[in-house]
Parts: structure tokens; sequence; C-alpha cells
């Protein structure tokens, strides 16, 4: 259901994603969600936020 949400969707375990759904890709201008799996989650947010 999530593969179709125009939201961006991303699911982390310890620190680490493990799902990133298509809008999540496009978004951060991805070629698939092999992309962004095994990644860790910080390397998308924001160094002010961090």
């Amino acid at each position: 259901m999530v593969d179709f949400s125009p939201d961006t969707v991303i699911v982390h375990s310890k620190g680490k994603i493990v799902y990133a759904n298509t809008a999540c890709v496009k978004m951060f201008g991805g070629k698939s969600d092999r992309d962004f799996i095994g990644r860790p989650v910080m390397d998308f947010v924001h160094p002010s936020y961090k």
C-alpha cells in the first residue's frame, strides 16, 4: 500500500534503511530503492538537525 503513496516513506532498523518507497526514490533522485537500502538514515537528515 505504501508503494503507491505520494508521500515519502522510509523504514529503518537500528539506524539503517530497510525500506524506501517509490516517492522516496523520486524525491531523493535515486534510480531504485537499492540506492537507499542499507544506508544510514542520518545520511538524509539536514546537518542542522543532526
